[in-house]
């Protein structure tokens, strides 16, 4: 009897380990299960995405996109001539040759409005009907 007593008790501990050993890989499971090891952070469209999926058709739709950016996806505040000719390059656009001229086209179109003078540079900021030009433009 002692013989299969011993084995019993044998069989007992082997069973609690197993059951204590299932405890921990349940644990760890849930815990990488909830979190994925690296945190993955969706890829922020860049100004030439942003450009490229709208397609604007000329040097006014291309100018009110860049401002359209930098005021709602970067949340930079007013924009200034030398602000969006650094645009331009930033999206590897042609720069305009006057891009005042451009902004003040975008102005009469309702698509932007001064905000400030300062130092002789004009602060622009996109107005609503800027905005609903932009989201009306074609996305890819």
């Amino acid at each position: 009897m002692e013989g299969s007593d011993r084995r019993r008790d044998e069989d007992y501990v082997n069973m609690q380990r197993f059951v204590k050993l299932e405890q921990r890989v349940e644990k760890l499971e849930l815990l990488f299960n909830d979190k994925p090891s690296v945190p993955i952070k969706p890829k922020k469209e860049t100004l030439r995405e942003f450009i490229k999926g709208k397609q604007p058709r000329n040097d006014v739709e291309r100018t009110i996109c860049i401002l359209y950016y930098r005021e709602l996806t970067e949340g930079m505040g007013e924009t200034t001539s030398t602000d969006l000719k650094n645009g331009f390059r930033h999206a590897r656009e042609k720069v305009p040759a006057n891009v005042s001229a451009k902004l003040g086209l975008c102005a009469k179109r309702g698509f932007i409005d001064s905000v400030r003078e300062e130092k002789g540079k004009i602060y622009w900021s996109i107005t609503n009907t800027g905005i609903d030009f932009v989201d009306g433009l074609k996305t890819e």
